[in-house]
């Protein structure tokens, strides 16, 4: 190991780091009126951005001169709400801009962005579970502005307990896992071992995507009226697999691209999808019961949601406030949303 660690201390976000925010209960005059630059850290999609790099942002007095090009930053904050102090997040194969560079953005002060950080998007994630510093560090982790410059073995821990944790959430976190795994990897050159969920599921995934997309193309001459009637009839005990045209197939993927047609690829939360470079739409299924708790695919347990409501679905604070077979209610992050799960010829 050979890689320099650094852990720096980014402001509170309640948008993730995906928007900007200013603070208002900052003691600084000046944070009430501006939003902070490392308010995007992990928008992956700025303008600077490209396919292979992220840029991203930390004040810091001086910059680390320690630093190798190529090595880590672990992103350390203190939430405002809980006065609970968190690793959020990692950058890898980290390039400090010195000096910085000034990207045009509206949302803040004098319409520039400040840059001072370009990370392999590869190797960099924002933490869908944030690690509680304590199990760490005694006390802060960082100063209120600035950086630590820390060993491997801590990066090589977090990383660890990250991709164990998010194993244990099940299939739909498959994309961080392998991210994680691959960060582990950069620093030790060894794959990590002891996740709950083999790396080899995340093929189970794919495929099980290909099958949806192979399915919607042979029932997309099917009626409404019939897709509905099939559903309506399914039951748990149904056949595991079922024969389209002399093809086997999952049943759940049938049930799934069922669901996805009649709901016309659309989010249930917010109406959209993502259009595919083949002319198609994508959209995700989400159990409100999860598979792992004996959830199955029965349409009155399927919604239909774009990737980032999948995983505030599964992932967010989420209390349930009714569920039958017309309708779904359910309170997620503080707000309230009904969803609609009847079907309509």
């Amino acid at each position: 190991m050979n890689k320099s660690v650094l852990a720096v201390n980014i402001s509170w976000n309640p948008y993730q780091w995906r928007r900007p925010y200013t603070n208002p209960h900052a003691g600084h005059s000046y944070v009430h009126d501006h939003p902070g630059h490392e308010s995007l850290n992990f928008k992956f999609d700025k303008k600077i951005d490209t396919n292979g790099f992220i840029h991203g942002y930390v004040q810091w007095q001086y910059v680390p001169k320690k630093f190798v090009k190529g090595g880590m930053v672990l992103f350390y904050t203190k939430n405002i709400e809980t006065r609970e102090s968190h690793i959020v997040g990692v950058y890898g194969d980290v390039e400090i801009l010195d000096p910085v560079i000034s990207v045009r953005h509206e949302k803040f002060e004098n319409n520039s962005l400040i840059i001072n950080l370009k990370a392999k998007k590869s190797l960099s994630l924002l933490f869908p579970l944030p690690l509680d510093s304590k199990n760490y560090i005694k006390g802060r982790m960082v100063g209120q502005v600035g950086f630590t410059y820390y060993d491997e073995r801590l990066a090589l821990k977090i990383i660890t307990d990250e991709y164990n944790h998010l194993s244990r959430v099940g299939n739909i976190l498959q994309d961080e896992i392998v991210k994680l795994n691959n960060i582990h990897k950069y620093i030790c050159g060894k794959d990590l071992a002891g996740s709950r969920i083999p790396l080899k599921s995340y093929a189970d995934k794919d495929n099980d995507e290909v099958e949806q997309d192979a399915i919607e193309k042979y029932i997309s001459k099917q009626s409404r009226e019939e897709m509905i009637n099939e559903l309506k009839n399914l039951k748990p005990g149904d056949p595991e697999k079922v024969q389209i045209r002399s093809n086997s197939f999952k049943r759940d993927n049938k049930t799934i691209a069922q669901i996805k047609i009649l709901r016309g690829y659309k989010c249930q939360i917010c109406s959209k999808s993502i259009k595919k470079k083949n002319g198609g739409k994508y959209i995700e299924a989400a159990h409100v019961v999860p598979k792992h708790k004996q959830g199955n695919e029965l349409p009155k347990n399927i919604i239909i949601l774009c990737p980032n409501h999948h995983k505030e679905f599964d992932l967010g604070n989420r209390i349930i406030i009714e569920h039958d077979e017309k309708k779904l209610k359910f309170i997620m992050n503080g707000k309230k949303y009904v969803i609609d799960l009847t079907f309509r010829i």
